[in-house]
């Protein structure tokens, strides 16, 4: 069963979406340059797809694709670090 949307979450993120798209990026690969927890994953996650669909310029589907499986490779990152 899928999680219940956040509309506090929603807001936080179309709020970060209406920064510079290139803040947000750099934002974003400093933050999935570490460990990432599930949490934190699904929160980033919900952020890209609000860059998707609400970023005034719009992001690429490929860009979104990109910062996905970063955010994957964090989050795998953070689990073999807690073994």
């Amino acid at each position: 069963m899928p999680l219940p949307r956040v509309p506090s979450l929603e807001a936080a993120c179309v709020r970060v979406a209406a920064r510079p798209l290139d803040e947000v990026l750099a934002d974003l690969r400093q933050i999935v340059a570490q460990p990432v927890t599930g949490e934190t994953c699904r929160r980033l996650h919900v952020l890209v797809s609000t860059l998707y669909h609400c970023h005034r310029t719009g992001v690429p589907l490929g860009l979104t694709e990109e910062l996905r499986a970063a955010i994957q490779a964090a989050q795998t990152q953070a689990r073999a670090a807690a073994r």
